[in-house]
C-alpha cells in the first residue's frame, strides 16, 4: 500500500505525525514541500491548497494531524 506524506519539516504538526506513523511502525515516503523543487506546487495540484501534513494512501487523502491520527491510524 503507497504510501506519501506531505510536511512542513520546521512545523509541529508535521513533527507530530511523523512521530505517529513512526510509533506504529508504518512506511511512508516523505515530501518536505518547502525542501524540494516542486513540492508545494504539487500539494497545491492535488489538494487545492497549501496545508500540511497530509497522508495520502492508495488516492485517499488524510489532512492534518487530526484526520492522520483519528481516521488512518485508528483504521
Amino acid at each position: 500500500m503507497p504510501r506519501k506524506l506531505f510536511v512542513t519539516s520546521y512545523q509541529r504538526p508535521s513533527r507530530r505525525v511523523v512521530s505517529l506513523l513512526q510509533d506504529a511502525n508504518i512506511q511512508y515516503t516523505t515530501v518536505d514541500v518547502d525542501s524540494t523543487f516542486h513540492g508545494s506546487g504539487l500539494l497545491k495540484g492535488l489538494t487545492g491548497e497549501y496545508r500540511t501534513p497530509v497522508l495520502f494512501v492508495d488516492g485517499v487523502k488524510y489532512v492534518g494531524v487530526g484526520e492522520i491520527r483519528d481516521d488512518f491510524l485508528a483504521s
